[in-house]
């Protein structure tokens, strides 16, 4: 059985997420069969740049990625979204 999951979709949403709002993001996805469905796996980890810092395949899997704090910071800083404030009236 094979698993028929957008995984290319998935990767461009979680990577426009990260870049959009200068934040890590990770998609946890299933892996194996669970008769009637298969899942693809392909779980990741994207940082505030949009780039993919982590990949799994097929099988399931641990993943990790070092996380910096003041860099992200720093990106946000410097895409002006810390500035930013929201006014609600």
């Amino acid at each position: 059985m094979r698993a028929q999951e957008p995984l290319s979709l998935f990767e461009a949403e979680m990577r426009t997420l990260s870049f959009h709002n200068s934040v890590y993001s990770l998609l946890a996805n299933r892996c194996g069969e669970e008769v009637p469905r298969a899942y693809a796996g392909h779980s990741l980890i994207c940082g505030p740049q949009g780039e993919v810092l982590a990949r799994a395949g097929r099988e399931s899997e641990l993943l990790i990625a070092d996380y910096d704090l003041e860099d992200r910071r720093r990106i946000a800083r410097e895409r002006g979204f810390l500035d930013a404030k929201l006014t609600i009236s």
